[in-house]
């Protein structure tokens, strides 16, 4: 196996280990991920060389699957894509959340992924008012204030 892959493999590894430590721990230490993924944390620095890195790569892991799947699509389709994320790491992301610098990075994701480059000026201006809107309303969701059945029928009608 080439460096990269053994190297990709590993970090997998390491992200769906953090996974399993977010469901059942608010803040999982880098020596217990370490000891669950079978690394040293002398591998874990050598490839994230700080935590906050480490939380940063984590959120692109994530958002991979939404890159995977909403390629090519147009934004409706998107925001579907995302909403299931957010749904399905719902509680993971809550607790990423508290972290301002993660919190910045979620949202700069979902920037990328729902801004179309070949937009006119007009309709850019209406999905970044949108993207603002969408996120007001996801955070009402994450902090139990609305259901998800709320949030994509509010969604749905908006984005019609």
């Amino acid at each position: 196996m080439k460096k990269q892959e053994q190297r990709e493999q590993t970090d997998k590894v390491i992200f769906k280990e953090y996974i399993k430590l977010l469901k059942n721990d608010d803040k999982p230490t880098i020596i217990k991920l370490c000891s669950n993924a079978k690394i040293n944390r002398e591998t874990f620095y050598r490839h994230f060389e700080t935590k906050q890195n480490f939380e940063r790569m984590f959120v692109k892991y994530v958002f991979l699957k939404y890159n995977q799947i909403s390629e090519d699509k147009n934004f409706l389709f998107n925001i579907r894509c995302y909403i299931e994320i957010i749904k399905q790491y719902k509680n993971i992301i809550v607790k990423l959340l508290n972290s301002p610098d993660i919190r910045e990075e979620i949202l700069n994701e979902i920037k990328i992924r729902l801004n179309d480059k070949a937009l006119d000026e007009s309709k850019k201006a209406k999905h970044i008012f949108l993207i603002g809107g969408i996120n007001s309303i996801i955070y009402a969701y994450i902090n139990d204030e609305i259901t998800s059945e709320n949030l994509i029928g509010v969604l749905e009608l908006y984005l019609k």
